[in-house]
């Protein structure tokens, strides 16, 4: 039996069709979703309400699945990836269920959407109803991707099939919309993604964890696939990429959108270790507008990482620095009682802990010179 976590693709929330697919494995989504009770089957309710049966929810598979609210497709749904459940947090009538994501399904060789949908057939419509989360016997008709690169061809043939879809509603912004993925922030020596924080509210929170003073390289994607087949192009316009923190520095902030599909390419410099964790924003123009001046609706991209402390950078940049501070310190305030032949053990052992307090001392008085 398979839990499955839905969201209308024809109602107010449609940008998740956008946002989705475009995640990598591994990383929470940027936002919960949230049912009031009426949309959660029963007896998952009354585990969610029970604080040890909630508890036991957390890190349970999903599927990650689309739903109709039209009434002659509302027994239909398509199941587009897994995810792991993070965290529950519970109110009345209120439940905000957050999640990280797991594969996305295979849709290479799917021709329509169509082909996966889920029917969900006789005793089952009186069980489940409207209900967006819930726990069914329902057999799934697509394999998971096998690794990243399959999820990236994936991706491609999914946001083809929406924007060509004929039969069911989907709403009609996702299908003229730019849609964006990313890949893994990483470099030549790590790829690190795990928890980058731990919330009451929010649960464990799931992405790229980078080491200070390292750079990195972030690969992106956008493609708008319903402009493919009728020869014209985006107007200009722009992509940004916004951090809020001084923990990151990029190599660029702004880039132009010059076609219908595009690889982005920018570095990340991992600065300074961050106190909780943060976000690159991949911003798009609310107003985006092809070439016959049609409108093409965007959402968007939050990419979570985490800058750790590296001890190693750290010795680099100022261990070193210390260590040959104190050395001259101590070489200084012991030179002449050697030539003397006054140095004794405890004179020695004095003077190599005042020249590491002065040490420590100097490099405390150039920390407060930079603080603006």
């Amino acid at each position: 039996m398979d839990r499955f976590l839905c969201f209308n693709c024809d109602g107010p929330y449609w940008d998740n069709v956008l946002l989705i697919p475009g995640y990598p494995v591994g990383y929470s989504y940027f936002r919960p979703f949230r049912y009031r009770d009426i949309w959660i089957q029963e007896n998952l309710l009354k585990d969610i309400q029970d604080k040890t049966k909630r508890q036991k929810l957390i890190g349970n598979p999903v599927v990650l699945s689309m739903r109709f609210r039209l009434e002659e497709k509302k027994w239909l749904l398509i199941p587009i990836r897994k995810a792991i459940i993070r965290n529950i947090d519970p109110m009345p009538d209120h439940q905000s269920i957050y999640f990280s994501m797991g594969s996305l399904y295979d849709f290479r060789k799917v021709k329509s959407l169509s082909e996966v949908c889920i029917d969900i057939k006789g005793k089952g419509r009186n069980i489940l109803g409207d209900r967006l989360f819930f726990a069914a016997n329902l057999e799934i008709p697509i394999k998971e991707c096998e690794n990243a690169e399959v999820e990236d061809a994936s991706w491609v043939s999914l946001v083809n099939l929406i924007a060509s879809e004929k039969k069911l509603p989907i709403k009609e912004e996702a299908k003229r919309s730019i849609f964006i993925r990313f890949q893994n922030v990483s470099n030549k020596n790590s790829n690190e993604i795990g928890t980058i924080y731990k919330s009451s509210s929010l649960g464990e929170i799931q992405g790229i964890i980078l080491s200070e003073g390292k750079s990195y390289e972030l690969n992106l994607y956008h493609r708008v696939p319903c402009l493919l087949a009728q020869n014209i192009s985006l107007e200009k316009s722009s992509i940004k990429y916004k951090i809020l923190s001084g923990n990151l520095e990029l190599s660029i902030t702004e880039e132009e959108l010059t076609g219908n599909y595009q690889k982005h390419t920018l570095n990340v410099a991992a600065l300074k270790p961050s106190g909780t964790w943060e976000e690159i924003i991949v911003e798009l123009p609310d107003k985006i507008k092809s070439q016959d001046k049609k409108r093409i609706y965007a959402a968007n991209a939050h990419i979570p990482l985490k800058v750790k402390i590296s001890n190693w950078h750290r010795f680099k940049q100022i261990g070193i620095w210390l260590l040959v501070t104190w050395l001259s310190l101590f070489i200084t305030s012991i030179i002449g009682y050697l030539l003397d032949n006054k140095a004794n053990l405890p004179l020695i052992v004095i003077s190599a802990l005042g020249s590491v307090a002065s040490a420590f001392g100097i490099y405390k008085i150039q920390q407060r010179g930079t603080i603006k």
